[in-house]
């Protein structure tokens, strides 16, 4: 979960990243990735 929050940090920002990784599951975020 700590490596998801980071990643998400790193793009959305500290705040928006933690609240993006809480709305969104670890799988989700991986999708969203790799689609970038």
């Amino acid at each position: 979960m700590l490596a998801v929050r980071k990643v998400c940090e790193g793009i959305e920002g500290e705040r928006a990243g933690t609240l993006r990784c809480n709305d969104h599951y670890p799988g989700e975020n991986l999708l969203l990735l790799l689609s970038l």
